[in-house]
C-alpha cells in the first residue's frame, strides 16, 4: 500500500493542481529545473553559482540585497518560456517585486 501511494502521489498532486489552476482561469507551464537553473541564476549579475541545499538566501552578487532562496526562484519561474529565462523581463520587474518578496519571506516560519 505504501509503494502505490508513493508511485502514485506525485501523478495525483499534478492533476489536482491542475485541475485547481483550470478552476481559476489559470494553467500550470512544466519547464525542466536542470535546464534553467533558476536556484543557481542572479539575474543582477547574469551569472549562475552553485550552492549548497542548506543555503536558504539568495544574496545578490551585485551587493544589493538578498531574498529567500525559494521565493526567488519562484519569481525567476514567472519568466521562463520553452525551458529558457526571459533575463531581460525578469530584471525590468524585480524592483516591483522586491518588497513583495521581502515581505513574503518575513510571512515564513
Amino acid at each position: 500500500m505504501a509503494v502505490a501511494l508513493k508511485v502514485r502521489a506525485p501523478g495525483l498532486f499534478m492533476i489536482v493542481l491542475q485541475q485547481k489552476a483550470k478552476n481559476t482561469g489559470g494553467a500550470v507551464i512544466e519547464f525542466s529545473p536542470y535546464k534553467t537553473k533558476l536556484s543557481q541564476f542572479d539575474h543582477t549579475t547574469g551569472d549562475y553559482e552553485k550552492k549548497p541545499l542548506s543555503q536558504w538566501i539568495h544574496v545578490f552578487r551585485d551587493g544589493s540585497g538578498q531574498v529567500q532562496r525559494d521565493l526567488y526562484r519562484a519569481y525567476l519561474a514567472r519568466f521562463v518560456h520553452n525551458d529558457t529565462l526571459d533575463v531581460r523581463k525578469a530584471a525590468s520587474a524585480f524592483p516591483a517585486a522586491k518588497p513583495l518578496l521581502r515581505r513574503a519571506a518575513s510571512m515564513v516560519l
